[in-house]
């Protein structure tokens, strides 16, 4: 099979990754990223057109991570943030990443029993939520009787992290003890039951988003909706400062909003779900809004039948529409397909139903759920995978489920591979 991948066994075995991430960890990588990429545009918000170039958001994560160690926030502790995307809502986030504490994110628009399942699992030590949120989260500090300090993004309260310090030039980020240690808490149900806090590592985060950048996307604008709650922003983030692009932010999506933020801050990238899509393809282009920008169009997280792919295609000719395969769990992509690579393109058009092509550091099978016995071409079974690019287990839960006795990572998803 293309790529350099082999099938031996009906398993597809792709090469490794041609990448060693930093021994220091995902914190301190960022950290000499935005330095070198200072003078360059780090992101825009869509409501008002503000900007940041990455020094000044530097400064502002730089303070921040100050702020955190002199209330005695470690390794062993966690930072989470509830907020819709903000010019600031990243600060946080990225400031725990620096002081080696791993962070979480709650969505702005879950539940008070959901936030509070999610809060009572990871325990964290300070909360930064947005204003709208702010009684909710102290009545769930009530409710759980959980000791955290809690920061509001306004003026008096997360204003006050960014004061200047007489110390911030001096500032070095941690270096982590060991780069398979979790950096990150993301929240899924997986494929039964409750969401669960999985824990993704420092060297799965690096390796994943430079597999992505491999493929050589135009990301110089990323347009970004989903909070940091989701893989897809904290990826977005993560690749955003490693390349030195610009993310523009949306409060949340809105049909109308996205074509105009295409528009007028010249998207190049943007990544959705399937609800999404549809979604802009029924409020469809509205007059004087240009897409000329856009290059790339991901759709992923779920089913997307191939008359609505068609339609976005006709929407959007001069795009690359792409149906993507991913997973919390594995920290972003497993199937692409290259928009760089011609023999890619054809193979998408040819077939509507695909999720892309097996990528560097992976091995995959398909099972059969019953008997356990890895099935061949064009055989329906269960997706496994085998790879270093994957989460370490669930926060403080029992995982063993995840992998099945060969060690290989059970996906719950049904699919079938062909001869391409």
């Amino acid at each position: 099979m293309g790529d350099s991948g082999s099938v031996e066994n009906n398993i597809i075995k792709m090469p490794d990754l041609d990448y060693s991430p930093n021994p220091n960890g995902v914190g301190y990588e960022l950290f000499e990223c935005m330095k070198k990429n200072k003078g360059l545009l780090a992101q825009i918000d869509s409501q008002n057109g503000q900007t940041d170039t990455y020094d000044e958001l530097l400064a502002r994560c730089v303070r921040t991570a100050i702020n955190l160690q002199a209330r005695n926030i470690t390794s062993n502790d966690i930072i989470c943030l509830c907020s819709y995307n903000q010019l600031n809502s990243c600060v946080p986030y990225l400031a725990g990443l620096f002081i080696g504490a791993k962070v979480c994110s709650l969505d702005p628009t879950l539940s008070f029993s959901d936030s509070k399942h999610l809060l009572n699992q990871v325990k964290p030590k300070i909360i930064f939520v947005v204003s709208e949120k702010k009684k909710m989260y102290v009545d769930l500090l009530e409710d759980i009787s959980l000791d955290a300090e809690l920061v509001e993004f306004s003026e008096d309260g997360f204003g006050k992290f960014l004061n200047k310090s007489p110390d911030e030039d001096k500032f070095v980020p941690v270096k982590v003890e060991n780069i398979f240690d979790t950096a990150v808490i993301m929240f899924s149900s997986g494929t039964t039951g409750l969401a669960k806090g999985i824990c993704l590592n420092h060297y799965t985060l690096l390796c994943q988003v430079n597999n992505f950048i491999s493929f050589n996307c135009n990301t110089t604008r990323c347009l970004s909706f989903a909070s940091l709650y989701w893989i897809s922003a904290v990826f977005l983030l993560i690749q955003s400062i490693l390349k030195g692009t610009a993310r523009i932010l949306c409060k949340s999506f809105q049909p109308l909003d996205v074509w105009h933020s295409i528009s007028n801050f010249k998207a190049t990238f943007i990544l959705m779900a399937p609800n999404q899509a549809i979604a802009l393809l029924k409020r469809s282009k509205p007059r004087n809004v240009y897409t000329d920008s856009l290059s790339t169009l991901y759709v992923g997280g779920g089913h997307f039948s191939p008359e609505h792919l068609s339609s976005l295609r006709k929407l959007l000719p001069n795009v690359d529409v792409v149906l993507v395969y991913g997973q919390t769990e594995i920290a972003g992509f497993g199937f692409i397909f290259r928009t760089t690579s011609r023999e890619d393109m054809i193979l998408m058009k040819s077939k509507p139903k695909s999720c892309g092509k097996p990528i560097p550091g992976f091995w995959y099978k398909i099972v059969d759920v019953e008997t356990e016995k890895n099935l061949g071409y064009n055989q329906i079974g269960e997706l496994r995978l085998k790879t270093k690019f994957q989460l370490n287990g669930y926060y403080n839960l029992d995982s063993t489920e995840i992998w099945d006795s060969d060690g290989w990572l059970k996906t719950g998803d049904i699919c079938y591979y062909d001869e391409d």
